[in-house]
């Protein structure tokens, strides 16, 4: 009888200890993830991933928008200038000048700007750069600011960050990451969840 007890005694031990561990991982490993969120002009952001997640509706379409600062974040960076009328073409140059350096981060505001300009203001982005460097621009038209007839968006990776319209242009200021936040304040205004200027 003693050998039973004893196997008995152990076997219970050790269901305590799976259920005890079976607890700890429950609490610990699967522990729900508590998002960050915030309400901005009647549309609820939710931070995930590393972006603000939102949804957005245009015509029939729900778009669900994912961008690296919410609008609270961006409060502080202005937008001034004209936006010209003729600006809304088909198709809009986004262009940088190679020189500035600061090409991975300028690569990364390039990337998020055009991938939502087709959906905020249906036009189709064309990368470009101001200045002919064979090793980043082959391929690519040059354009610059005040080009006749045509839309451009000038990267530029210097000073704060900041939105100038001029007209046909519209100039995106930033030192690193700043330049980041100056796409996504330009990209809210076209979202209409916040003001222009």
């Amino acid at each position: 009888m003693v050998p039973l007890r004893k196997n008995a005694l152990v076997w219970a031990v050790v269901t305590l200890l799976v259920i005890f561990g079976a607890f700890y991982a429950a609490t610990t490993i699967y522990k729900p993830t508590k998002y960050r969120t915030l309400t901005y002009n009647h549309f609820d952001f939710v931070h995930a991933g590393g972006l603000w997640n939102t949804q957005w509706q245009k015509g029939d379409i729900i778009y669900n928008l994912r961008l690296r600062y919410n609008p609270a974040q961006l409060e502080n960076i202005s937008i001034s200038g004209y936006f010209d009328p003729a600006f809304n073409r088909p198709n809009i140059y986004v262009t940088f000048d190679p020189r500035e350096g600061n090409f991975t981060t300028l690569s990364l505001a390039a990337a998020e700007l055009s991938i939502n300009m087709i959906q905020a203001i249906g036009a189709t982005p064309i990368p470009a750069c101001s200045y002919n460097d064979s090793t980043v621009c082959d391929g690519r038209p040059i354009i610059t600011c005040g080009e006749a007839n045509k839309s451009v968006i000038f990267l530029a990776g210097t000073g704060d960050g900041a939105v100038a319209a001029r007209g046909e242009c519209i100039v995106l200021y930033g030192e690193g990451f700043e330049v980041l936040k100056a796409v996504d304040r330009l990209l809210y205004a076209w979202y209409k969840i916040m003001p222009v200027q």
